[in-house]
């Protein structure tokens, strides 16, 4: 941030949440995950036939339900659960994979020192399910509706990869912000104010098919 405010770059950030990442893990996948990091496939076939016989049970201040619910083919149940030990080891390498392919194709960002001489690549940074991106595709002067165009493909990418794995983009809790600064006649920078701005709105691109 201090290098964008002393270069005056434009620049994009996003915060993307994924909803609900323990509940969504699909077994199969999860397995897949843990097997590619070092988990005995065997191991990973017991967790993935775990998780599908497993029966839950509903427990209340009037005790535990008699009635169960479990995984079958017409009412699918994912997901590892909040509190289960194997839930952030399974998310951990599940969205590391999903992070490595988004790198792959996303439009990403480039910082460097005022000399050029000190370049660095970032594209995005994870904890847990929240995922910041920045923006700027590698041009410092990216213009505002080319790096919205940036911004939108990026959000979109990450979406579809999140959807991939079985994850969901958490819309309502995800959002934008644009660094687009500006020059007055006397050459003093200043960022530009919202209402300065193009009226740029991101979509997903999965609300928009039927």
């Amino acid at each position: 941030m201090d290098i964008v405010y002393m270069s005056q770059s434009n620049i994009a950030y996003t915060d993307c949440d994924a909803r609900a990442c323990y509940d969504r893990m699909v077994a199969i996948v999860t397995g897949l995950a843990l097997h590619k990091a070092g988990l005995p496939i065997q191991t990973s076939l017991f967790l993935i036939k775990a998780l599908k016989q497993m029966k839950y049970y509903m427990n209340t201040a009037y005790g535990f339900s008699t009635e169960t619910n479990q995984h079958s083919k017409n009412l699918p149940v994912h997901g590892s659960g909040q509190g289960a030990t194997d839930a952030p080891p399974g998310w951990g390498f599940t969205s590391h994979i999903c992070l490595v392919q988004y790198k792959k194709k996303a439009h990403g960002c480039t910082i460097c020192d005022p000399t050029e001489t000190i370049k660095q690549v970032r594209n995005a940074d994870m904890f847990v399910d929240d995922m910041t991106a920045q923006h700027n595709g590698g041009v410092f002067d990216l213009l505002e509706d080319k790096l919205m165009e940036i911004t939108q493909h990026n959000i979109n990418l990450w979406d579809t990869t999140l959807n991939i794995a079985g994850g969901l983009l958490e819309s309502q809790k995800s959002g934008y912000s644009l660094m687009i600064w500006q020059f007055d006649n006397n050459g003093t920078p200043r960022l530009k104010k919202e209402t300065e701005m193009l009226q740029n709105t991101v979509f997903l691109a999965r609300n928009n098919q039927r």
